[in-house]
């Protein structure tokens, strides 16, 4: 079985990492019968992800009609600032994820408390 894992700008990464290592594992376990790759619509390209943080490479195009196992993560969130969005604000997430009624800008999120370990 062929899997493709699916990166698309604002991926969460945690979605795409857990089910790779997963399957990765599956086809060592399996002699070989399970394979994985990371795919983008555009073809191989840096794949930047919602948070902010790493960017993972798709290594091919995705083939929508190849047998096998086609994985869509989750989005992280916007990638970006939010005053460079066109339009209004409408439907984007706000400051506890949630979308903006139409016609209403979001605030953007607060900064995150939390600090990287020493």
């Amino acid at each position: 079985m062929h899997a493709q894992i699916i990166l698309f700008d604002g991926f969460d990464p945690l979605d795409v990492v857990a089910p790779y290592e997963v399957l990765t594992a599956g086809g060592t376990a399996s002699g070989g019968a399970v394979t994985v790759e990371l795919v983008s619509a555009e073809g191989p390209r840096e794949v930047v992800s919602g948070t902010g943080g790493p960017a993972l490479r798709a290594t091919a195009a995705l083939v929508p009609d190849r047998p096998g196992l086609i994985v869509i993560p989750g989005a992280s969130g916007r990638v970006g600032d939010p005053a460079d969005a066109p339009g209004d604000g409408a439907g984007t997430p706000g400051p506890t994820g949630a979308a903006a009624p139409a016609g209403r800008p979001c605030a953007p999120r607060p900064p995150s408390s939390r600090t990287a370990p020493a």
